[in-house]
């Protein structure tokens, strides 16, 4: 029985993997962002950029900074690290490098 408690109140504070809440609170009200949606945005980078309204508001305040491209820096590391199949590696780094840090580099970071 405690068990059981235990997983309802961290279902409650919003610790779950599962995005299907956050899906289902974007479509009830799209405005209205609630206090547990926004706290889970605290506990890491990953979690904010994991939500698509905690990610779009995100993207919105680093354009305004001015800095969204250390964003897509990050993400183009992350795609290359987790999600580029080996024999793609060696291409994916020079367009990182080429793009973010050659001296001729597209974007400045």
């Amino acid at each position: 029985m405690k068990l059981k408690e235990k997983k309802i109140s961290f279902f409650f504070l919003g610790i779950t993997d599962s995005i299907e809440l956050w899906e289902l609170e974007k479509v009830a009200n799209s405005k209205d962002i609630s206090s547990r949606r926004i706290k889970r945005w605290s506990f890491s980078i990953n979690e904010l950029l994991k939500d698509p309204i905690g990610r779009d508001h995100f993207w919105k305040f680093l354009d305004k900074e001015y800095s969204s491209e250390n964003l897509r820096f990050y993400e183009a590391c992350i795609k290359l690290r987790f999600h580029t199949p080996q024999k793609e590696v060696p291409n994916q780094v020079k367009e990182i490098y080429n793009e973010f840090l050659s001296s001729g580099k597209i974007i400045f970071i």
